[in-house]
């Protein structure tokens, strides 16, 4: 968490027009703390699906899969009604490999916290910021979704 706020004061002055404000904050700081609970609820559930990474996987998806779809309903379904890329075979494409992606990542997290829950949070961390820099830079800090359904 002290690297979050540490990085927040340099990310404030490097990108330009950001702003950095306290629910930011607190979102980052709750976020850290979720990626700790994460592995310590992860390390106590293995024994209950039998040591078994891919068990363990499954359950999180289809946790997931209806939560989320249930969550997704009721808040944006005006949205899901107006969108328009429904019939595109690249929106579908890119929300396949989207998803193999995350099975592919929840695995691999699985498999650290399995190996030591301890040393787990670092590589998502370094992860997800080498993410937003290359975004940045791909894409110039603008909106992904116009420049992906032109």
């Amino acid at each position: 968490m002290c690297g979050f706020l540490l990085g927040i004061k340099e990310e404030d002055k490097s990108i330009e027009g950001a702003s950095v404000s306290v629910l930011g904050v607190i979102s980052g700081i709750l976020a850290s703390l979720c990626v700790a609970l994460y592995a310590i609820f992860t390390k106590r559930v293995l024994p209950l699906v039998g040591d078994n990474i891919w068990r363990l996987q499954f359950y999180n998806n289809l946790n997931a899969v209806v939560l989320l779809s249930v969550a997704v309903v009721l808040a944006e379904r005006h949205s899901l009604y107006n969108f328009e890329h429904w019939h595109q075979l690249y929106f579908w494409f890119l929300m396949l490999v989207a998803g193999l992606f995350g099975i592919a990542i929840g695995y691999v997290t699985s498999l650290q916290i399995q190996v030591n829950p301890i040393t787990y949070p670092s590589p998502p961390c370094l992860n997800s910021n080498q993410y937003i820099y290359i975004y940045i830079y791909i894409f110039h800090a603008r909106y992904l979704h116009n420049d992906i359904f032109r």
